[in-house]
């Protein structure tokens, strides 16, 4: 393989990685101009659900090469992406030559999950308790939230090992949330059972697909945006047809049961308790997002930046609090990450992560599965429009950033891979 071809080929491995590890259309077309800048004469890229192709031009060529590759979705990898940047700027600084490279992201793409199944369900209960403390001051609400959060986990990754299972999982987890909570509530006093479907099923909310999907679409990269935002409506729609199935089911049930309340004890809990739960919160992000520990530090300080922002913006319509947290939110990471020469995923998305609109996304269509429309519409249109300023927020953080940089050696440098 020619110097060309193998730095064609790095370019593709590196740009198609950089998608499956949750690198937006818009950041991949970046990271391909960056490449074609040192490299080609030209580089862009097209990205859809399924599979991105390259279109690249050498230096002194009179045709431009079209190169495609298909995509896997193995979900958020910030971990990875950290790797990915360093392989990236090894190569591109020549301090490794380019087989090096195209080695590494192979062996980076086929390396083990950094956690382990049951760690990732233990984090997926935590999250649960996180998120309903925000909801909730009542104990058993939480403690069954936690239980319902375990068993979602554990239904996502046995839908890992099973793929016909997978398109099914969020129908199922919605249904078994909302039975689980109509139970609960029929026995014990003061049961909030919606706080205990939300956190159930944050874990599942694409409220981070539906602002990358903007965010996309915002930077005409229909595409992808498209694909993106339509695979998050659906599955919203799954949840929502699960957890009415699961409602309908419950009310059967109600009929059979009556109201018992068999437990009177109700126990309140301080209020505050989502300040207490977030160091939890933010150790529930670091395992599900796959960063690295080392880092939860910097992870739970931009969740409490997030959450302060929000609460403290009080004299400001929704909309406006959100780009401005996000605006914030956007601006540090990506200053730290030119500071410390990382991706600014480390910090950016724990902090998105409590904004997004998921969760109102999801009340939207539940109202209008629950046949109120016009309120229905109106959850929908409000999530839209946060989602909106989400995705403006981080886009106008990127302008106020300088450009990280990197340096050009001599190719003789290189340092072969061993």
């Amino acid at each position: 393989m020619n110097q060309i071809d193998e730095r064609a080929a790095f370019t593709i491995s590196f740009l198609s990685t950089l998608s499956q590890f949750g690198g937006s259309a818009d950041r991949v077309q970046q990271a391909a101009r960056f490449f074609g800048n040192r490299w080609a004469e030209s580089a862009t890229t097209l990205t859809d659900p399924n599979s991105m192709t390259l279109f690249w031009k050498p230096k002194g060529a009179a045709a431009e090469s079209t190169i495609q590759k298909a995509l896997t979705s193995p979900g958020l990898n910030i971990a990875g992406l950290i790797a990915l940047d360093r392989i990236g700027h090894q190569v591109l600084a020549n301090e490794r030559d380019v087989s090096y490279g195209i080695k590494e992201i192979e062996t980076l793409v086929n390396s083990p999950p950094l956690y382990s199944s049951k760690l990732r369900i233990l984090a997926c209960g935590l999250l649960s308790l996180g998120v309903s403390s925000g909801l909730s001051l009542d104990l058993f609400t939480l403690l069954a939230s936690l239980v319902m959060g375990f068993l979602v986990g554990y239904l996502i990754e046995l839908s890992d090992s099973k793929p016909n299972l997978g398109p099914l999982i969020e129908t199922i987890c919605g249904f078994l949330a909302a039975v689980g909570a109509a139970l609960c509530s029929f026995f014990f006093i003061g049961f909030e059972k919606d706080a205990v479907i939300l956190g159930s099923l944050v874990v599942l909310f694409p409220g981070l697909a539906m602002t990358v999907a903007m965010r996309e679409l915002a930077t005409n990269h229909v595409i992808s945006g498209v694909g993106r935002l339509a695979g998050a409506f659906t599955t919203l729609l799954k949840l929502v047809v699960g957890v009415l199935f699961g409602q309908a089911v419950s009310t059967s049930l109600g009929k059979t049961l009556g109201n018992a309340e068999l437990f009177q004890l109700e126990i309140s809990l301080p209020i505050g308790i989502d300040w207490m739960t977030l160091p939890i919160t933010a150790f529930a992000f670091s395992i599900l997002f796959r960063i690295p520990l080392k880092l939860y530090a910097s992870v739970f300080l931009f969740v409490a930046l997030a959450q302060l922002s929000l609460q403290s913006l009080t004299g400001m319509s929704s909309y406006s609090r959100v780009f401005i947290a996000a605006l914030l939110i956007g601006f540090l990471s990506n200053v730290i990450a030119w500071w410390k020469t990382r991706p600014s995923s480390i910090t950016l998305i724990p902090g998105l992560i409590m904004m997004v609109p998921g969760g109102l996304g999801y009340r939207g269509l539940l109202k209008i599965g629950e046949n109120s429309s016009i309120s229905g519409f109106q959850t929908l249109a409000e999530a839209i429009i946060l989602t909106v300023a989400l995705a403006s927020g981080i886009l106008f953080s990127q302008y106020l950033t300088p450009q990280r940089k990197v340096k050009n050696e001599p190719l003789t440098k290189a340092t072969p891979a061993s």
